[in-house]
Order: structure tokens, then sequence, then C-alpha cells
């Protein structure tokens, strides 16, 4: 089925108009495919409407350090480049960066993307765990990764999680198997999980002004893992986040003094900000 003809039901999904089961024969796809598309279109157009929130709060917070460089940690940090909203920025303002990844196959990747970065860059192959010193980390099998590819438009590693039922979930729909299937293209990992203060700590920090997180739906789960850090940003993905989570974080931000803009995707919250404001 050509993209425009999807494109094309996709709008009329989001118009709200009913697609004939007929027409979706004829085009040979799904209500189902239909409606992921919809939901992309939909956040594509969110996007584009979107001010570069966390652009402006990471140059203002720079020109307010007179010259100093930004201390950034990114937890979730992929090949560097791929959906990253900080790598821009870290190559801009950033004098001392720790990355922190846990998919051995994006390394390569990942320093290749910071080659041309002068400052202390560190890079650490691990994930960061309240407790434990391991955490199983569930991915789709490599042998599929280029079907994967052809059928969602990108790479995997952008769907590993430690948190089994979404993995499964994310296979399930996007390459239309069954349970047993998808139970089959998904592999488990035991990678090394340290506590996020302890590798700060560890590696000579003694505050972070940005900390940029992208766990899928595991973001709460390292934010807890702080201490006593308070980063003066944080931008953390939050619409996978279960409703617990949202809430004890919402908690533990007033607790703390951040105030927050809750996006479609990202939460980006601010030491000091006087408001919380969820799109």
């Amino acid at each position: 089925m050509k993209v425009k003809m999807k494109a094309r039901l996709a709008l009329k999904v989001l118009a709200g108009q009913a697609i004939p089961a007929e027409e979706l024969e004829q085009h040979r796809t799904s209500q189902a495919e239909v409606e992921r598309l919809a939901g992309r279109l939909r956040k594509w157009a969110y996007r584009a409407f979107q001010p570069p929130a966390l652009d402006l709060a990471v140059a203002t917070l720079a020109a307010a350090l007179n010259g100093r460089g930004l201390s950034v940690v990114q937890v979730g940090a992929n090949d560097g480049v791929t959906g990253d909203p900080v790598h821009h920025l870290i190559m801009a303002y950033a004098e001392r960066v720790l990355l922190i990844e846990p998919q051995a196959m994006l390394l390569d990747k990942l320093r290749s993307n910071y080659s041309a970065f002068t400052g202390d860059l560190r890079i650490l192959n691990q994930a960061v765990a309240a407790e434990g010193d391991q955490l199983t980390l569930h991915t789709l099998r490599e042998d599929l990764h280029e079907q994967y590819i052809e059928r969602v438009g990108r790479h995997p590693s952008a769907i590993a999680s430690f948190n089994s039922a979404y993995v499964l979930e994310k296979v399930r729909d996007r390459l239309a198997l069954d349970e047993a299937g998808a139970e089959t293209a998904v592999v488990a990992t035991q990678v090394p999980a340290s506590r996020l203060d302890s590798l700060l700590v560890e590696h000579g920090y003694s505050h972070v002004d940005l900390l940029q997180i992208d766990c899928e739906g595991y973001d709460w789960k390292v934010l807890e893992t702080l201490g006593s850090f308070r980063p003066t940003i944080i931008n953390f993905e939050s619409f996978n986040l279960s409703r617990d989570d949202w809430a004890a974080w919402v908690k533990w931000a007033t607790a703390n003094g951040y105030g927050f803009v809750q996006g479609h995707m990202d939460c980006l919250a601010i030491k000091g900000y006087p408001q919380k404001v969820s799109y």
C-alpha cells in the first residue's frame, strides 16, 4: 500500500471519520495500522507547534553561568543522535558529559557521534537501578531488526526496556505477531546496574546542570536514585509512565522545589520554576 494513501486514511481517522472495511481491504491494511499512523501524525503535528522549551532553558542556564560549561548526564543515550533532544545542546554548551546506555550494540555509534566533543566525556555501558547490581533488558531479536525498520521506519533499539510487557506489546502490534510470536521475538539480557547518585559520585560529579532521561517507561525509577543530587534542569520521557509513577514524580517535584511543563512526550522540569503545567 502506498504511503500517500495510508496517510489519507489516517487523516480520515483524525477527522473522526469511519473507514469502511472494504476500503481497508482494498488498500491491504487494517484499522489498527491506520490508527497507529494517525497517532504518529497527531504527535508530529504537536511537535510542529511546540516551542523549543528545552533549548531555551538550557541556553538561558548556559548564559547565566558566565562561561562555565554545563555538566550533563544522560540516561538512555541510545546512539547519541536518534530521537535525541540534547546532542546539539551538549555540543554547544557542555564541558562534562556522562552518557549511560545499556545496549552494547549502540556504543560504537554513540562514541562516533560524540567524536567531535572536546570536553570530559564518559560513556557507561550499564543501567540505573535502585536496588541490586543487575537488571534484565528486553530487546527485539537482532534477526528481526530489518523487518522492524521496514515496517516502523525507525530502529528497534528505541523500544528496548526493562519492562517486558511494554516491549512485548510494541513488538506484537508493530510486527503483527500473536502472543507466542512476540514472546519468541523478544530476548532478555542481564546488564550491570547501579544507583545514579553512586555513579555521579564515582565519576566526580558534585552537581548536575542538565539530566536527560529516556528509558521507555522506566524514567521515574531512575529519578528515584538521585539521592541528594538536584539537577537544575531535568528532561525525561513522561508519556510512558504509569499513573502511579507520574503521581510519585509530581509529589517528589513538589517536595523538592521543581516546576514542570509536561508535553505530549516529555516532561521538562526546572529547579525553582513556580508552575506545574500538563498538556
